[in-house]
C-alpha cells in the first residue's frame, strides 16, 4: 500500500494538498492542541520521508487524538478503516511508504540502504521542532559555535566528546530514574498489600464497634432501671412528708378574697404610709447638699469668663502652632522650590518660561506617538536603503538586457532580409514536392503494369514468367515503406524536440510512404492473381482459358481505374507546384534543393529573431522594473522625509529642539512634568507663607491685648502657646463647671417634682386608712386578724409542700404520677432487691465493655503500623514527580542527541570553502528573525589553539558583539537562522524536500512572532515549508507576511471532517 497524498476537508469543499509536490509554498496546520500537532507531525514525517524515525505506528499516534476522524483507502480503492488497519497491522500484513521527491522506491523498506542513526540525521536537516531551544545557554551555544565553525574549527572533536558525555550522563541519569521509579513502584505494591490487610482490619474493627454499640445500648437500659430504683428510694422519704402536708392542708378552712379584709387592708396602707413618708425624708436629705454645691460652682465661675476675644484667639490657636512650628521651614523650602523651578527653566533651554509648561502636552498618546514614529523611521529607513539598492539592481539588469538586445539585432542584421517564403509554407511545397515525385514512380509503375496485363491477357496462356514489370512493385513497395517509417522516425523525434514544422514534414512523408505501399499492394496483388490465373490454366483444362482471360479483364479494368486514380492526383500535385504535366523528375530534384535552402534561410531568421523579441522583452521587463522599483524607492524617501518632518512639527509643538532624539526629548518631557510639580508647590507656599504670618500676627496682638485688659502676666511673644493653652485650660474647666451647675439644677428639680408625687400619693394612703377605720369597728378588725393568722399558716405549708416538689424532680409531673404509683405498689425491700440484681449485671456489662475496648485498641495499633490511603497516594505522588522527570530526561537525550548528529553532519559535510555561503544565508535570515535589529554575522580573527573560530555579530547601529558572550534570546535566533539556511541550501543544490517546521515565534522571545513569520516566509520562497501552529494568530502572521501567494491554511481540529489517505 502507498500513500501519496493527504486530503483535508478544510473550511469549504474537500481540498487535496500533495505533501510530496517540492514546489516552493508555505502550508500552515492549525492544530486545537500540541497534542494534534505532535500526532499530525509524526504523520507528515512518514509521507514526507518514507519511514517511522520514533518507531511508534503511523495510525496509532494520529487516531489516538484525533479518534475516528482518519480514513485509509487502499490502492485497491477499498476504505481501510482506523479499526481495520490496527487489525492488520497487527497482523504483520504489510508495510506502509511513500515516494519522496518523485522517486520510485520499494514498498518493503523505502531508506533500507541506511542506518538507524543516518535516517535520524537525514531527518534532522528537514525537521526544525522547538525542543533544541529550550536547552541550557552552554549547551546551545556550543551547538552554534560548531555549526558555524564546521570543519575550520581547531579541534570539533572535543565538542563531540563534550556532547557524547552528556548524552552519557543524561543517559545515567535515566538509568537512576527508571530505577527509582521501579523501587517506587515496589513500595506502592508493598503498600497496596498492605492496605488489603487494612481494609480486612477495618472490617473486623467495624464488627467489634457494633458489638460494643450493642453492649453500650444494653448497659445504658440496665443502669437507667438502676437510676430508677435510686430515685425512687430517694423520693420515698419525700413523697411521705407531702403526703403528710397535703393531708394537713385538706383540713383546713379556705377564705375567698382574705387580701381584701379591713385588718390586712390597714396593716397594708400603714407600710406603705411609712415607706412614702421614709422616701419624703431621705429626698429632701440629698437635696440640701446639691444646693450648696450649686451656690460654690457659681461662685467660682467669673463672669464674662472667658470673653469673645479669647474664644476667638482659641480658634487660631492650632493654626498659631502650625505657623510657630512650620514657618521657618516653609520659607527656606519656598526658597529653594524658587531656585529648583530657575534652574529647570534654565536646562530646558534660553527660551523658556513658566507660561510654556502649561502649553506642553505631555498624554501618553504623544509620547505613545513618539515612539511609533521613531520606530516607523528606523524601519522606513532601512527599508529606503534596501528599496534603493534595489533599485540600482534593477538598472544595472536594465543595462545588461539592453546589451542583450543590441547583440540580438546585429545577429539579425547579419542574416539578411527577411525570406518569402514562410516555414508553413516552405514545409507544404516540400511535401507537394516529395508527393509529385513519388506519385510520378507510381504512375510510371502503373502504365507497365497496366500494358504486361494486357500482354498476358492477349496471350491466354498459362504461364510463369517473371519479369521486370513484376519486379518494380515489390521495389515500389519497400521504397514506400522506407518514406512510412521515416516519417515515422521525424514525427516521433519532432515532437520529443517540440518542433512542430518538422512534426508536420514527417506526418506527410509518412503519409505518402503509406500510400504508396497500399498501391503497391495493389499491383501485387494484381500480379498474383494473374499468376495464379495462369497456373490454374496450365493445370485445368484450355476451354477454362476464356473464362480466365475474362477474369483478367476484370482485373485489367480494375488496374486502369487505379492508374486514373494515380494519374489524376499526379496532375494536382504538379498544378501546386505550378510545373507542367509532363515534367522530368530531374527538375522536381531541383525545385526540392531551393525550397529547402529557402527553409533553412527562414529557420536561421526566425530563431534570431525570436531571440531579439526575447531580448526586447526582457529589456521592456527590466525598464518597467528599474522604473518601478525607482518610483518605490522615492515614494519611500518621501515617506521617509514625511515621518521626519512629523517628527519636527511635533518637537517644534513641544518647544523643544528637532535634532533631539527619543531619549533626550523622553528626558525633557519628564523635566517638564518635574517643573509643572515645583511650580504648583510653589503657588501653595506662596499662599501658605503669608497666610501663616498673618495668623502669627493677630494672634499675637490680641494676647498682648489680653495681658493688659486682665489679670495675665506680661509674655514675650514667644511664650504665647503656653499662654494660649492656659487660656484653653481654664475654659475648658468653666464649661465643665457649667456643665456640673446644669445637671445639679435639672436633679433638684426632677426632685421637687418627685416629691410633690409622693406627698400628694401619701396624703391618698392616709384617706384611705382613715375611711376604713370609720367603716369598721374594733371587734371585726380581731377576727379578721385571726383568720389572717390561718391563712399565713396554710400559706407556710403550701411553701413547705412547693419547697419539697422542687427539691426532688421525681415527684412532679407524669413522672411523679409512675413513681407515686410505683411507691404505692411496691415495697421498699422489692426495690432494693430488684436494684442488687441489677447492679451485678451492670458488673459484667462493664467488664465485658472492657475487654471490647482492650481489642479494639490493639486493632488501631496495628491499622497506624500499616499503610492506610494517604501512604499509599504518597507513593503514587512519588511517581508520578519520578514519570515527570523520566520525560524531562527523555527530551533532553533527544536534544542532546540531535545537536550531536548536528554536529556530525557539519563537520563531515561543509568545508572551509562552503563555510562563507552558510555564514551569508545566515546572515539574511538572522537579519529577519531580529527584525532589522541584527544585520550580520561575520567570522574574524581568533586563537590558533581555539577549539572554534570567532564570530561577531553586528546590530543596525555597527555596534559588533562576540558571540560566545551572548545568550538568551539572541542565541535562539542564531540557532534557528543557521537551521533555515541549512534548508536554504539544500533547496539551492536542487535536493529540496518540504521543510516541517513548527511555529517558534514564542519560542524566541517577545514581540518575535512576525519576524520569525517573515523568514518562514522567504525560505517558502525556495521550498516546501510545513508550518505547525497551535494558534489561528499564527495563520494571520503568516498572511501578513506573504510576498506574492497567499499560504494554504488547514485546520485539523474541525468536528464532523476528515483526513483521507488516498493510495
Amino acid at each position: 500500500m502507498r500513500l501519496d497524498r493527504v486530503f483535508l476537508d478544510s473550511f469549504g469543499p474537500l481540498e487535496s494538498l500533495d505533501l510530496t509536490d517540492l514546489s516552493p509554498g508555505l502550508n500552515v496546520f492549525l492544530g486545537p492542541d500540541e497534542d494534534h500537532l505532535q500526532s499530525f507531525r509524526d504523520f507528515i514525517r512518514q509521507v514526507l520521508f518514507g519511514f517511522d524515525v520514533d518507531e511508534t505506528p503511523l495510525i496509532d499516534s494520529v487516531a489516538a487524538p484525533i479518534g475516528g476522524l482518519l480514513e485509509v483507502v487502499h490502492s485497491d480503492g477499498s476504505p481501510l478503516t482506523v479499526e481495520r488497519y490496527l487489525r492488520v497491522s497487527g497482523c504483520n500484513a504489510g508495510q506502509v511508504s511513500v515516494s519522496r521527491a518523485g522517486e520510485s522506491r520499494p514498498d518493503a523498506d523505502p531508506m533500507r540502504g541506511l542506518s538507524s542513526l543516518d535516517q535520524k540525521s537525514w531527518l534532522d536537516k528537514f525537521v526544525i521542532p522547538s525542543d533544541i531551544l529550550d536547552s541550557e545557554p552552554e549547551a546551545l551555544l556550543r551547538v552554534i559555535m560548531s555549526l558555524l565553525s564546521g570543519t575550520d574549527g581547531a579541534d570539533a572533536e572535543t565538542t563531540k566528546e563534550f556532547f557524547v558525555s552528556e548524552e552519557q550522563a543524561v543517559e545515567r541519569a535515566i538509568a537512576t530514574a527508571r530505577t527509582a521509579r521501579q523501587v517506587a513502584n515496589e513500595r506502592y505494591r508493598k503498600a497496596g498489600q498492605d492496605f488489603d490487610t487494612y481494609a480486612t482490619l477495618h472490617g473486623q474493627r467495624a464488627d467489634l464497634d457494633r458489638q460494643l454499640v450493642q453492649a453500650d445500648v444494653e448497659l445504658s437500659v440496665v443502669r437507667a432501671r438502676v437510676h430508677r430504683i435510686d430515685a425512687l428510694e430517694e423520693s420515698r422519704p419525700a413523697w411521705s412528708r407531702m403526703h403528710d402536708l397535703q393531708t394537713s392542708m385538706s383540713d383546713m378552712p379556705r377564705f375567698a378574697f382574705l387580701p381584701q379584709q379591713p385588718a390586712i387592708l390597714l396593716d397594708t396602707l400603714k407600710e406603705r404610709e411609712s415607706e412614702l413618708q421614709t422616701g419624703i425624708d431621705n429626698g429632701d436629705a440629698e437635696d440640701s447638699p446639691r444646693a450648696i454645691e450649686v451656690e460654690e460652682l457659681i461662685a467660682a465661675i467669673p463672669n464674662d469668663f472667658p470673653s469673645d476675644e479669647a474664644r476667638r484667639l482659641l480658634a487660631h490657636r492650632d493654626e498659631y502652632a502650625e505657623a510657630v512650628h512650620e514657618l521657618p521651614g516653609l520659607s527656606e523650602r519656598l526658597e529653594r522650590t524658587e531656585k529648583r523651578l530657575k534652574d529647570g527653566l534654565t536646562r530646558l533651554g534660553s527660551g523658556w518660561d513658566e507660561a510654556k509648561l502649561d502649553t506642553v502636552d505631555d498624554s501618553t498618546a504623544v509620547r505613545d506617538r513618539l515612539e511609533k514614529l521613531e520606530t516607523n523611521i528606523a524601519s522606513q529607513r532601512i527599508k529606503s536603503a534596501e528599496l534603493a539598492a534595489k533599485s540600482e539592481i534593477s538598472g544595472q539588469l536594465h543595462e545588461a538586457a539592453q546589451g542583450k538586445a543590441s547583440a540580438a539585432k546585429q545577429a539579425v542584421e547579419a542574416v539578411g532580409e527577411e525570406p518569402e517564403l514562410s516555414v508553413e509554407a516552405a514545409n507544404e511545397r516540400l511535401d507537394i514536392i516529395t508527393r509529385a515525385r513519388a506519385e510520378t514512380a507510381e504512375y510510371a509503375t502503373a502504365t507497365e503494369a497496366v500494358g504486361e496485363a494486357l500482354d498476358e491477357t492477349i496471350d491466354a496462356k498459362p504461364r510463369r514468367v517473371i519479369t521486370a514489370g513484376r519486379l518494380i512493385p515489390l521495389i515500389q513497395l519497400g521504397m514506400s515503406g522506407g518514406f512510412a517509417v521515416v516519417g515515422i522516425v521525424l514525427t516521433v523525434m519532432a515532437i520529443m524536440a517540440g518542433d512542430s514544422a518538422l512534426a508536420r514534414t514527417g506526418q506527410v512523408v509518412g503519409a505518402t510512404g503509406v500510400i504508396g505501399v497500399l498501391m503497391s499492394l495493389a499491383i501485387l496483388e494484381v500480379q498474383r492473381r494473374h499468376s495464379k490465373a495462369q497456373y490454374e490454366a496450365s493445370s485445368v483444362l484450355h476451354e477454362l482459358a476464356a473464362q480466365t482471360a475474362i477474369e483478367l479483364e476484370k482485373d485489367i479494368e480494375v488496374a486502369k481505374i487505379q492508374f486514373a486514380f494515380v494519374e489524376e492526383r499526379l496532375r494536382a500535385s504538379l498544378d501546386d507546384l505550378g510545373l507542367e504535366h509532363d515534367i522530368p523528375m530531374a527538375q522536381l530534384d531541383v525545385e526540392q534543393e531551393r525550397v529547402t535552402r529557402e527553409l533553412h534561410r527562414r529557420q536561421i531568421f526566425d530563431e534570431t529573431m525570436t531571440v531579439l523579441k526575447a531580448a526586447n522583452e526582457v529589456v521592456d521587463d527590466a525598464s518597467w522594473t528599474a522604473e518601478g522599483d525607482a518610483e518605490v524607492a522615492g515614494e519611500a524617501a518621501i515617506q521617509l522625509g514625511a515621518m521626519e518632518d512629523d517628527w519636527i512639527d511635533i518637537l517644534m509643538s513641544l518647544w523643544l529642539e528637532p535634532e533631539l532624539g527619543l531619549t533626550a526629548v523622553r528626558e525633557s518631557l519628564d523635566l517638564v512634568v518635574e517643573l509643572l510639580k515645583v511650580r504648583a508647590e510653589v503657588s501653595e507656599l506662596n499662599v501658605r507663607v503669608p497666610a501663616m504670618r498673618v495668623i502669627v500676627v493677630q494672634v499675637e496682638a490680641g494676647l498682648s491685648e489680653i495681658a493688659e485688659q486682665t489679670d495675665l502676666l506680661e509674655f514675650d511673644a514667644l511664650e504665647a502657646l503656653p499662654v494660649l493653652d492656659q487660656l484653653k485650660e481654664d475654659r475648658e474647666q468653666a464649661t465643665r463647671k457649667q456643665d456640673k451647675i446644669g445637671k445639679l439644677r435639672r436633679d433638684g428639680e426632677t426632685w421637687v417634682a418627685r416629691r410633690a408625687t409622693i406627698e400628694r400619693e401619701l396624703a391618698s394612703v392616709r384617706n384611705e386608712r382613715q375611711e376604713l377605720l370609720d367603716l369598721v369597728g374594733a371587734e371585726d378588725v380581731a377576727s379578721f386578724r385571726e383568720i389572717a393568722a390561718q391563712e399565713e399558716e396554710r400559706r407556710r405549708l403550701s411553701a413547705d409542700l412547693d419547697e419539697i416538689r422542687r427539691d426532688s424532680g421525681h415527684l412532679t409531673g407524669p413522672m411523679g404520677r409512675e413513681i407515686e404509683a410505683e411507691l404505692q405498689e411496691a415495697g421498699s425491700e422489692v426495690l432494693l432487691a430488684e436494684r442488687d440484681a441489677l447492679q451485678s449485671r451492670v458488673a459484667r456489662l462493664d467488664e465485658l465493655h472492657e475487654r471490647l475496648e482492650e481489642r479494639s485498641s490493639e486493632l488501631d495499633e496495628r491499622l497506624d503500623e500499616l499503610s492506610g490511603s494517604p501512604k499509599t497516594l504518597d507513593y503514587r505522588i512519588e511517581m508520578s514527580q519520578l514519570d515527570e522527570e523520566l520525560s524531562h530526561l527523555d527530551r533532553r537525550l533527544t536534544t542532546v542527541q540531535t545537536a550531536r548528529r548536528l554536529i556530525s553532519d557539519a563537520v563531515a559535510e561543509y568545508g572551509t570553502g562552503e563555510q562563507e555561503d552558510r555564514l551569508r544565508l545566515t546572515g539574511e535570515y538572522l537579519k529577519r528573525l531580529s527584525g532589522g535589529a541584527l544585520v550580520d554575522i561575520r567570522r574574524v580573527a581568533s586563537d590558533p589553539r581555539a577549539i572554534f573560530g570567532a564570530y561577531e555579530l553586528v546590530s543596525l547601529n555597527g555596534n559588533a558583539e562576540s558571540v560566545d558572550t551572548l545568550g538568551g534570546d539572541i542565541i535562539r535566533q542564531i540557532y534557528l537562522s543557521i537551521r533555515l539556511a541549512i534548508a536554504h541550501e539544500y533547496a539551492a543544490k536542487g535536493e529540496s524536500v518540504p521543510v516541517l517546521l513548527h511555529d517558534l515565534g514564542a519560542a524566541l522571545g517577545s514581540d518575535n512572532d512576525r519576524h520569525f513569520a517573515a523568514a518562514a516566509e522567504e525560505l517558502s520562497q525556495h521550498t516546501q515549508v510545513i508550518l505547525l501552529a497551535a494558534h489561528p494568530t499564527s495563520a494571520d502572521r503568516a498572511r501578513d507576511a506573504a510576498i506574492s501567494a497567499q499560504p494554504r491554511v488547514f485546520d485539523l481540529g474541525l468536528q464532523g471532517r476528515q483526513i483521507r489517505l488516498s493510495a
